[in-house]
Order: C-alpha cells, then sequence, then structure tokens
C-alpha cells in the first residue's frame, strides 16, 4: 500500500500571523491528513533544516531562502518545493534540477490587493496625504494653505514596466477609472486595453507616475538607477511592489536628495526589512511598507488554497494545471 503524500510548512508564521487565522484544510487534504506546520529558526543550518523535513514529499515556503546548501542537504524524500507566491528568486533552480526536485509557484493570487495598492500610493502622491497627516498642530492651522503637491490625476500618465502582466492590466484598469494615461514598457511590446506600448526611456521621459511590475532577473537587477533617475521629471514619483533589489536604492536616495524625482513608495527592498540606520528610512519624501502587497487577508488564504491545488496536480497521473517553474 503506497503511504500518503506528506508535506510542511517550513514558515508558516509569514504567511499565518494575524488574529484572523487561515485555514490550511485545503493543504491537509492535498497531503492526505499529513502535513505539518513549522517555523524553521532564523540562521539554522542545512542540516537542522534537514532533520525538521523528515521523510516528506512536499515543502511549503513563503520567501524562504533556499540556497544551493540547503537544497543540496534536503531529504532524498522530497520530490517538490511549493513557493507559496509569484517570485520564486528564493530558490537555487539549478540546486532544485541536480536534486531531481520540482518547483511550483502560484502565478496569481494577490494581483488584486497589489493593484489596489499601487493605487493607493498614487492617490497619496497626488493630495501629499501622509506629510500633510503627519503635520503638527501649528502646521496644521498656519495661514497660506497646504504647501505640498495637490493636483488631480485626469490627464497625468502612468508608466508600467513590464506592465503587460496580471497586475499591470489591473492597475491599468483602476488607472483609466482616474483617467490617467497608461504608458506601458515591455519586452514582448505587446499591450492589452487601455495601454500605450512606449519604449523605456519615452516612459521614463513622459510618465508622472512610475511603477514597476517586471519580475527580478540578472537582466531587470538595478534596472532603475542613476541615469533613469535623471531622465525621469523632476515632479515625477516613483511605485514599486514588484522586488527590492530592481531598483538601485542608493541611486534612489541620492535622486531623491538632490530632488530629481518628486518621491518613491517602495513596499518592497533589497533587504526585508532594510537594517537599522539605513538612508531608506529617513530619506525625505521616501515612504516604505514591509511588502504588505500581497498580505491582505483573503489573499494569505488563497495562495494557501492553491499551492494545495499545485500539489493535487503534482501528484495527479496527468500533473494538468500545474505552474512548475523548472
Amino acid at each position: 500500500m503506497q503511504r500518503a503524500i506528506r508535506g510542511v510548512c517550513l514558515n508558516t508564521r509569514k504567511l499565518d500571523y494575524s488574529s484572523q487565522a487561515l485555514n490550511w484544510s485545503r493543504l491537509s487534504t492535498a497531503c492526505q491528513s499529513s502535513f505539518m506546520k513549522c517555523d524553521v529558526p532564523a540562521g539554522s543550518s542545512p542540516e537542522a533544516i534537514k532533520e525538521l523535513c523528515g521523510d516528506v514529499d512536499v515543502l511549503v515556503v513563503k520567501e524562504m531562502t533556499m540556497d544551493r546548501a540547503v537544497v543540496l542537504s534536503l531529504p532524498p524524500s522530497i520530490q517538490l518545493i511549493c513557493e507559496a507566491g509569484t517570485g520564486f528568486n528564493n530558490i537555487d533552480l539549478e540546486a532544485c534540477n541536480e536534486r531531481g526536485i520540482k518547483v511550483a509557484n502560484v502565478a496569481d493570487y494577490s494581483s488584486d490587493s497589489v493593484a489596489t495598492l499601487v493605487m493607493t500610493a498614487i492617490l497619496n502622491f497626488s493630495a501629499s496625504v501622509l506629510p500633510i497627516a503627519a503635520q503638527t498642530q501649528d502646521e496644521f492651522v498656519s495661514p497660506g494653505g497646504v504647501q505640498m503637491p495637490l493636483f488631480e490625476l485626469a490627464g497625468k500618465s502612468l508608466g508600467l514596466v513590464g506592465g503587460n502582466g496580471t497586475i499591470g492590466r489591473k492597475v491599468t484598469k483602476l488607472a483609466r477609472a482616474f483617467n490617467l494615461n497608461v504608458l506601458v514598457s515591455s519586452r514582448s511590446g505587446r499591450v492589452s486595453e487601455g495601454q500605450v506600448a512606449v519604449s523605456m526611456d519615452e516612459l521614463l521621459r513622459q510618465s508622472d507616475f512610475v511603477s514597476l511590475h517586471c519580475p527580478l532577473t540578472p537582466q531587470t537587477t538595478k534596472l532603475m538607477g542613476a541615469e533613469q533617475f535623471k531622465a525621469m521629471k523632476p515632479t515625477s514619483y516613483l511605485v514599486n511592489t514588484a522586488r527590492g533589489a530592481i531598483i538601485d536604492e542608493e541611486a534612489l536616495v541620492g535622486a531623491l536628495q538632490s530632488k530629481s524625482i518628486a518621491g518613491a513608495f517602495l513596499d518592497v527592498q533589497v533587504n526585508e526589512p532594510p537594517p537599522l540606520g539605513d538612508p531608506l528610512y529617513t530619506t525625505p519624501n521616501l515612504y516604505l511598507t514591509p511588502h504588505i502587497g500581497w498580505q491582505r487577508q483573503e489573499a494569505r488564504q488563497r495562495v494557501i488554497d492553491l499551492v494545495a491545488d499545485n500539489i493535487e496536480h503534482f501528484f495527479a497521473p496527468d500533473k494538468e494545471n500545474l505552474n512548475i517553474v523548472n
């Protein structure tokens, strides 16, 4: 008799941390009721992670670093690593291939959440909501009106870098409701309804807002650097809900300090969270959030259920509808 599929989530609290507990029953069912939840202590050795895995078939992780040393030390029973998210740059695919381990991601679970966050940032910048709300009493009642940017969105241009994916299309739909013009620069050159294809140079020169939606690859690492910030309007704003390393953070701090651009909103950073004393915390007109784009309750529940789908499809005879990335 074939034994039950066994699975374990190695960093449960990354997904299930709020007072509204998530429902893990779909994952338990996918693993034939043999599913464990745990949290690997920070700094654990590959050997400690191997011991925690035991003889499971499936690992579930959320943005946990699975580097070469960790992957090569995994027990021989491991057949599948499920990333509970879209990006999988935290997993060493080459090492997985050497071990014959498949990696699956979830292509679309938080698109609405992330698109909404992009528009939240844009709306904040158009009305200077955060800096005005942070004013002292004396500043709040001072005569002469608000001395911060206040402008309508209609007729302004939003540039989406790599914006022809699911999130980019959802951002486009929201942006068009505010009568924003939407420019898109992507490798494919394709555009969706409501979008206009332009080169990267044109996008930077014309956009009042630039929002990043490309994956992190060797080609997109530090895609936004000093040269790109100089090409942007001094009144323009940058929004990043994709991956932190797409931006050269040192160059961004310099651009904001020199007022080459007007402001930036980063839901993602190179180091999450940035270390204490990092200039990102103190640079004027730079707003940070701790990668909350995917963290809405509904999105976190959805990703758990979709990971369960991946596991079920992986162990099914036909393996259809499976998001294997290697």
